[in-house]
């Protein structure tokens, strides 16, 4: 059938699915750029038929990414081939990207393709890279644009990473057709690759972070681009911080640099200079109504309307932080207006920083019922230290969320109507053991939809609600007071509940509560603190959440809690996730993979975790991610990976048929075998050992993950 399409068309068809996308070359790595790309097959479709192979050639060599030496080994050996008429493929090459395998073979690829244009070079080489020779090599191409990358880290070589800058600093000065160059975000231009960009006759572009533009060793870099006449536009992504450099002067030229990215691009000299800002004395604003100043106060406090956008966790957090919250104050003392409507977003999210602050703002909402109207987030950091036992009684009738060692809970639902519903949407609390609560407490939380609460007692369970807590999703009871479990066992309803969470030692109490609600979750968090008790394995809390798609563990040692015997086969979708130990409120459990634990006992956890997995692996059959929720230390080039913890363990559970991840769900999809392929030989334990990192927790997943609250 494609034997009809004509050459042309099947051509340009081909050249779509070959060439590497722009975004896909262009893009900055990341930690887990190497071990978690996955690899190409797309080359494939040139097996259809000779005319394919023939018509595709062409496309499947315009762009290259290279990242280890058997790919560099590999293309240097196809940039050399010859096709039918005479043309080497290398001719075709006009994109390379090299981030690793420096050596004889990259050179070989350079003098192979002299026709190259954009030139992508990863500076973060490991110890058996090679740049010698390099120099003429990079001299037989004449690219346009070039692309150099580096991250901070420990993989950073100093020896190989100061000869690679020596070597494409000799290289510049021959390159008469280099418009462009891009750093990334955290790059340091060499010194021998300064003095030849002010020379370069044709640059006329540089894309870099205020941190490229002003870490130097000698002099900065802007010092060497500027007396380039060639050079039209320095552009400064991160605008903000390159006006915040204290080093800022005039003799930079102000019309040159620009501020930003994309359409937010802005020259320099459309700011003022900071010796420049006077106070201009008296203001007359732009007479408008109150509703729309109301909504510009919003916006420049990132506190915005009651009713028109919703308060998501980007919002909070960036409404939480200090700058802000001055920015509040200052709107304030502008005039007895501004007083008036910028009163609201001071006390919308109220900036609490010490014990003496949260007891003053307590004393301030409960004497005026209008600033406790103003409140709609109340958060104290976790660092914070607050006396034990402040509570807030005052009628906060616009409270969205609360996380707080501040107890508004459950006298908030006393100051609504029968009618009324409360707002509130998210809450964490820890309450008073001698706080009683009774399920009626509920029935004004129509818009709950995540609870976490420690402490309290539960009383009066005959008088629960049918309706009490239609959206609650996520429910987290990890120290609750007694009968707290009875109580919510009580609430015959929870249409919603999805997710629920409790500490080991707690199953037995909460047993009755999983006869209730067992079949609505889908997402089981299990903590474990000191002793555990007889754990799950002994209560059969399972055995009622047949639905169940993620198990959530927190425990040094994994193996000796995961209730996976007692579950039935038909469970075939679960999830194996340890989690970090606080999740809402405080709960002091060390993972075993922090600091506070040796490498090699590290090693012996994941040992007899892996040994566990295996044994259970068949009740398990649709597990296909372990997911670690701290630190995972990825590999950023090939010696780091033969020589990483983290390669063997992912290697072990590829075997099981299971992916390793990070907490962003990120998959390590290079599973190269390696010289130590067995986690477990103890001859190379301590060696591996040395490269744990703060790799430790983490999860198995299969589908979708719900986040922690």
């Amino acid at each position: 059938m494609t034997e009809l399409i004509p050459n042309e068309v099947l051509e340009c068809i081909l050249h779509h699915i070959l060439v590497i996308p722009t975004a896909t070359f262009e893009a900055w790595r990341t930690p887990a750029t190497f071990a978690g790309s996955p690899r190409s097959t797309i080359s494939e479709v040139l097996l259809v038929s000779k005319r394919w192979y023939e018509l595709g050639t062409p496309s499947l060599y315009e762009s290259a990414i290279l990242r280890t030496k058997r790919q560099v080994r590999s293309f240097a050996f196809s940039t050399k081939k010859v096709n039918d008429r005479g043309v080497k493929r290398g001719r075709y090459l006009r994109r390379l990207r090299i981030e690793g395998g420096y050596g004889d073979r990259v050179k070989a690829i350079l003098e192979n393709s002299p026709d190259i244009v954009h030139l992508f070079m990863g500076f973060d080489i490991s110890l058996d890279d090679s740049s010698a020779g390099l120099k003429r090599a990079l001299q037989r191409i004449n690219p346009t644009r070039l692309f150099m990358d580096s991250t901070p880290g420990p993989h950073f070589t100093a020896q190989n990473t100061m000869s690679l800058h020596a070597a494409l600093g000799g290289a510049l000065p021959s390159w008469t057709n280099l418009k462009r160059i891009d750093t990334s975000p955290e790059f340091m231009f060499g010194t021998p690759m300064k003095p030849p960009l002010a020379h370069l006759p044709a640059l006329e572009h540089l894309n870099m972070t205020a941190y490229t533009a002003t870490m130097n060793y000698d002099l900065i870099l802007l010092d060497y681009v500027i007396p380039n006449p060639a050079v039209k536009c320095i552009q400064i992504r991160d605008g903000k911080k390159w006006l915040s450099w204290t080093c800022i002067t005039n003799r930079y030229p102000r019309d040159k640099i620009f501020l930003g990215e994309g359409k937010n691009m802005t020259r320099w000299a459309e700011f003022p200079m900071p010796q420049d800002l006077r106070w201009p004395g008296a203001l007359s604003l732009p007479e408008l109504p109150d509703k729309i100043w109301t909504r510009i106060l919003g916006y420049a406090t990132h506190v915005h309307g009651y009713n028109y956008l919703e308060f998501d966790d980007a919002l909070v957090d960036l409404s939480k932080r200090a700058e802000v919250n001055t920015t509040r104050t200052n709107i304030l003392l502008v005039s007895k207006r501004f007083h008036r409507l910028g009163l609201r977003y001071l006390y919308a999210i109220p900036h609490v920083t010490s014990d003496q602050a949260a007891a003053g703002l307590v004393a301030q909402l409960e004497s005026s019922r209008e600033l406790a109207a103003f409140l709609r987030v109340l958060h104290v950091r976790d660092e914070v230290f607050l006396r034990p036992g402040l509570c807030l009684r005052a009628p906060l009738v616009n409270l969205v969320r609360v996380k707080a060692r501040i107890q508004v809970l459950p006298e908030l639902g006393q100051h609504f109507q029968s009618d009324e519903a409360s707002p509130l949407e998210w809450a964490a609390q820890v309450l008073p053991t001698s706080i009683a609560v009774a399920p009626h407490t509920f029935s004004k939380f129509a818009h709950l939809g995540c609870l976490s609460l420690a402490g309290g007692h539960g009383e009066r369970l005959n008088d629960a609600s049918l309706t009490a807590l239609p959206q609650l999703a996520v429910m987290k009871l990890q120290v609750p007071g007694p009968g707290m479990f009875a109580l919510f066992a009580a609430m015959d309803s929870l249409p919603a509940l999805r997710e629920f969470g409790l500490t080991v030692a707690h199953a037995d109490d909460a047993l009755e509560f999983f006869r209730k609600h067992g079949k609505k979750l889908q997402t089981l968090s299990l903590y474990f603190a000191g002793d555990s008790g007889s754990g799950p394995a002994a209560v059969p809390v399972l055995d009622h959440c047949p639905n169940l798609t993620e198990l959530r563990l927190t425990t040094p040692e994994l193996n000796n809690f995961v209730p996976v015997p007692s579950l039935k086969k038909y469970l075939s979708s679960l999830h194996l996730c340890p989690i970090p130990p606080s999740e809402g409120l405080h709960f002091p459990i060390q993972p075993f993979g922090s600091e506070h634990v040796y490498p090699q006992e590290g090693v012996k956890h994941w040992d007899a975790f892996l040994d566990f997995l295996t044994k259970h692996r068949s009740k398990l059959p649709s597990l296909d991610e372990l997911r670690t929720l701290s630190r995972l230390e990825w590999p950023m080039h090939e010696l780091a990976y033969e020589h990483s913890f983290a390669t063997s363990l992912a290697l072990e559970l590829h075997e099981l048929g299971i992916a390793l991840a990070d907490k962003e769900g990120t998959r390590w999809t290079r599973c190269t075998p390696i010289s130590f392929p067995k986690l477990r030989r103890a001859k190379h334990a301590d060696a591996r050992a040395g490269n744990l990192g703060s790799f430790g927790l983490s999860g198995i997943k299969s589908g979708a993950t719900v986040e922690p609250a």
